[in-house]
């Protein structure tokens, strides 16, 4: 590559080692008579500081003794020696007032310390990760020596050496573990090392921790830990100045978030990042001018930075992080010119970094050459990073000639002279011990041999790539070789092996899933993951195996919602509701920070709850489904397994029945419908379309299991979770005019076992009027004859009910009232007032609103509730989010927005809307629904009885129509009493 010279000076003058610097002018000195020596360390030393005089002592010292050994009698060059250092030590002495000296180690212990730097130089300098196993018992060993050596006294003077060298030793044996595929023994020897910083206290353990966080990340899956660790530091970073630390800790965010599959939180993490190294004055790199980027790099470097190593690190930090930065663009791109131009730039900024070690390497050899005079080795080794570097250079040299055989292998037929080409590089990548190049190889490999028809052995390939990738801790690699053979057994319809296949693939899956508690993640970590649940549980009903099927089924679909304690009392639920109040009389420039901050709380406090998180979620079998079961209640299970082909599963106390409906070119339309039917303002004749679809929803094959049925609990899948399945076509009516209908996040949800509630009061909150800063809102007048007509009801069965209306029923009095508990003595809850659509960037702050505030789910799911019913009586209340932010889809089928923000805090069971509420048609239906409430009836039935009143009572088929009745939905989060007996008694 080209270079200026100028830079390249500058880039040479800062990476000398100032200890070389000092030997170099130590011995200039002692080549000289002794007052001709004295006058001129007189004149240097004034200009240096404590760091280069205690360093010059250092050498002096040790040469002073080298002296010593060789001229026993005296000499010139001993007297010389005598007289600089106590010229230094002088000088040290008078400035001890502004920096106080610790008294130095004996000569014994300095030169066993100059030994051990040396030995860990070489064993560094040796390694390749072919020798990777002698390497770790090497540093090891090392590790243990210096350990010795900081026991013996004095040990002051040299303690942060030999902790830091501890620690390096540990970082290093951690490495090695990972080049032999020992992910835990990897992670064992990080936390050892973050733990001896911590307990010596003499240096900043923030580096060791983040590599730490670094390997969970990206080896052991342990992402709750991993997050646990970097958001509150990254948080604390936003208030300071920009800087390189912030940079890396920013990007290994990024790359933990493209690991686990969330893209929108990687650009942003990519935005930040980016942002913060130009501020710094590390220009974005382009391909075509990479040389003038180095330029400003290297200057902004000089500029910033002390010391070499401080000057090396800026530098090596900002190529690097440049090099990820592409790197993840070139991942997330769905641009393809953009992802190539990625490409190119991650492919050039390597060369760049080849050619500063390079560089770096000369550097080191020229001042290796001066610091081994300290100390001489007994054997002559290579200088640091020699070996080191040419190994470097063979695995670049295998990469470049890997990208050439994946081209060509792209783009011709499979042939033998393809297969001994890439025979040959899978011998080569298996000598240098190449990790992930290997396995790359070996995916190579296998794909000729599947292009030549050698399947068996193309399958070998691909099951080692599986067994190398799980002892290295990249289940990713592992996944996408498992993948290619799962391919193989589908052309053959091997049901058998396909269904083996993907639950080892599960198995690893949920492995780490669960180790991923914040909810949006958790959906982003299973989008590129789900095909195997889908393969699995397709493979599982041709073999017949529908518990089997249904277990996967239900692994991949919404995760168990359930309440965790006392929420309330959280330090992290408190910072929330904090900001929460801070975000309704912010600056509208500060909104954006204060809502990143409070979800980085919410994901915080979301990875404790999974922690204290007691009992374990329930574990799910058909044979449990039916136990929970009464004699008189069916449950109906929807699994998509493609777009159009779904799975419809019945199933009783006794019997089960399931059946594959394939929908073909009805599927746009059903997309149609349930798009329409949440965007409802008023009457639409759609019923004709939404019972088109009956014959598909409850087909003939589960029809018998709900014959003679008094209820049943649907379980919808993705895009069904917004259809109106209640207002299907049954027995010459809509189907809650047969059955009494409820709907479940999933089956297992279903086998939560949930307390009865303590409290016997009822609260209706009534916003019929708003004075929300800022905004003007349309008033509900119907509201104030809904929470008449509640209270009526209640009373009348001696049930004591309170009410907040007008400006009473605002956002503070809820806060005070959840803050004090109060909220839990309440056995059911309602709530009439506007409510905001789903919101499909952040579905958890779709809210209600009140007189004097937005309530949104996130901070509602904060509180601590223990009602066994809660009502929204108010519009989109119980519209699903089927997206989430940067996510199409929401794959795993998660429960976002108010419906998980009641499960999560305590409610049992929820009503709400599934599109915009009619004010006229919800105050017949409340006063119905809570009259049977009231009278103790269970609420499927009190909403079915509200339904069928409302129907009664409805004239002409305008107020029939189904916009007026159908929204209505009663969500149930375990099994919920037949009965309120507290309203009755």
């Amino acid at each position: 590559m080209a270079s200026d010279n100028g830079m390249w000076e500058t880039y040479e003058r800062r990476l000398h080692d100032p200890m070389a610097t000092a030997i170099l002018q130590a011995d200039r000195l002692l080549a000289l008579a002794p007052e001709t020596a004295t006058a001129q360390l007189n004149d240097v030393q004034q200009a240096m500081d404590i760091a280069a005089l205690q360093r010059l002592r250092q050498v002096l010292t040790v040469r002073h003794a080298q002296a010593s050994l060789a001229d026993p009698d005296g000499g010139e060059r001993l007297a010389t020696a005598q007289t600089l250092l106590a010229t230094a030590e002088e000088t040290l002495a008078a400035r001890a007032s502004l920096a106080p000296m610790v008294s130095a180690p004996s000569l014994e212990k300095q030169e066993a310390w100059l030994h051990l730097m040396e030995d860990f130089n070489a064993a560094m300098a040796a390694h390749s990760p072919a020798n990777a196993a002698a390497t770790l018992a090497r540093v090891l060993l090392l590790h243990d020596r210096a350990g010795e050596l900081l026991a013996s006294p004095p040990a002051d003077y040299l303690k942060d050496d030999l902790v830091s060298l501890m620690c390096d030793t540990l970082a290093a044996a951690a490495d090695y573990a990972r080049e032999l595929g020992d992910a835990a023994a990897a992670r064992r020897f990080l936390q050892q090392a973050v733990d001896t910083a911590d307990r010596h206290l003499a240096l900043d353990a923030a580096a060791l921790r983040l590599k730490l966080a670094d390997f969970l990340l990206s080896r052991s899956g342990d992402f709750d830990q991993a997050l646990q660790d970097l958001l509150p530091l990254r948080e604390s970073m936003d208030d300071q100045p920009a800087s390189l630390a912030r940079v890396q800790l920013t990007l290994l965010l990024a790359e933990g978030y493209a690991r686990i599959g969330d893209d929108f939180e990687t650009a942003r993490a990519i935005r930040d990042a980016a942002a913060d190294l130009q501020t710094l004055g590390y220009s974005a790199p382009e391909t075509a001018t990479l040389t003038a980027s180095l330029g400003a790099w290297i200057a902004a470097a000089d500029r910033q930075t002390r010391t070499p190593n401080e000057f090396r690190g800026a530098l090596l930090a900002a190529t690097r992080s440049y090099m990820t930065i592409a790197n993840l663009r070139y991942q997330i791109e769905s641009d393809s010119q953009a992802g190539a131009a990625a490409l190119a730039l991650t492919e050039a900024l390597t060369g760049l970094g080849m050619e500063l070690m390079r560089r770096d390497q000369e550097i080191a050899e020229q001042d290796y050459r001066v610091l081994v005079t300290m100390a001489p080795a007994p054997d002559e080794v290579a200088p640091f990073g020699a070996i080191s570097f040419g190994y470097e250079a063979q695995l670049k040299n295998l990469i470049d000639r890997l990208s050439g055989l994946q081209a060509r292998i792209e783009r011709e037929k499979a042939s033998d002279a393809l297969l001994e080409e890439a025979s040959r590089l899978l011998e080569e990548g298996r000598e240098l011990n190449a990790g992930r190049i290997v396995s790359l190889l070996l995916n190579m490999h296998a794909a000729v041999l599947h292009g030549l028809g050698r399947d068996a052995e193309a399958i070998s390939d691909w099951r080692e790539v599986w067994t190398r990738s799980l002892a290295a801790g990249e289940p990713g690699d592992a996944l996408d070789a498992q993948q290619q053979i799962i391919a193989l057994y589908l052309e053959r319809a091997d049901h058998a092996a396909v269904s083996r296949l993907c639950g080892e693939a599960i198995d690893l899956i949920e492995r780490d899933r669960y180790n991923v508690s914040p909810p949006y993640l958790q959906s982003a970590f299973l989008r590129r993951k789900v095909q195997f649940y889908f393969l699995g549980v397709f493979a599982a009903y041709k073999l017949g195996d529908i518990d089997l099927m249904l277990r996967r089924a239900e692994l991949s679909k919404a995760r168990i919602t359930a309440h965790r304690g006392d929420v309330q009392a959280s330090t992290l639920a408190g910072e929330i509701r904090q900001l929460t109040r801070d975000l309704e009389t912010v600056p509208v420039g500060d909104e954006a920070a204060l809502r990143q901050k409070r979800r980085t709380l919410w994901d915080l406090l979301a990875i404790q709850h999974a922690a204290d998180r007691q009992p374990a979620p329930p574990q799910f079998s058909l044979a449990a489904v039916q136990a929970a079961l009464a004699p008189d209640e069916v449950v109906v299970s929807y699994y998509w397994l493609h777009p159009g082909v779904l799975l419809v599963t019945a199933i009783d106390c006794g019997d089960v029945a399931t059946t594959r409906q394939v929908f073909g070119d009805d599927y746009p339309q059903l997309e149609v419908l349930v798009d329409q039917l949440g965007e409802l303002r008023g009457p639409r004749p759609v019923e004709h379309v939404l019972d088109s679809f009956a014959r598909y929803l409850l087909p003939e094959e589960i029809r018998p299991l709900l014959h003679g049925k008094l209820r049943v609990i649907f379980s919808p899948h993705r895009l069904l979770h917004r259809f109106p399945l209640h207002a299907l076509p049954w027995e010459d009516n809509v189907l809650i005019a047969r059955l009494a209908v409820s709907y479940a996040p999933s089956l297992t949800s279903l086998l939560v076992a949930r307390p009865v509630a303590s409290g016997t009061r009822v609260l209706a909150v009534g916003a019929d009027q708003y004075a929300i800063p800022g905004r003007t809102i349309t008033p509900l007048p119907g509201v104030a004859r809904e929470i008449r007509d509640l209270h009526r009801a209640y009373t009348a069965h001696g049930v004591v009910t309170d009410l907040l209306t007008g400006p009473s029923a605002s956002v503070e009095t809820l806060r005070s009232w959840a803050g004090d508990n109060r909220l839990r003595d309440y056995r059911v809850l309602h709530f009439a007032t506007h409510g905001e659509d789903v919101l499909g960037d952040s579905p958890m702050e779709t809210a209600l609103l009140f007189y004097d505030a937005e309530l949104d789910g996130l901070e509602l799911s904060t509180w601590s509730l223990e009602a066994d019913l809660a009502v929204l009586s108010a519009c989109h209340t119980a519209k699903r989010a089927l997206t989430g932010p940067g996510m199409a889809e929401l794959v795993g089928d998660d429960l976002f927005g108010l419906q998980a923000s009641l499960f999560s805090a305590g409610a049992r069971s929820v009503v709400g809307a599934l599109w915009k509420a009619d004010d006229d048609a919800a105050v017949q239906i409340m006063q119905i629904l809570h009259s049977q409430v009231a009278a103790g009836v269970a609420p499927e039935f009190a909403l079915q009885a509200a339904v069928n009143g409302y129907l009664a009572g409805a004239t002409g088929d305008w107020r029939r129509n189904l916009y007026f009745w159908a929204p209505y939905v009663l969500s149930v989060f375990g099994r919920v009493p037949r009965s309120l007996p507290g309203a009755v008694n």
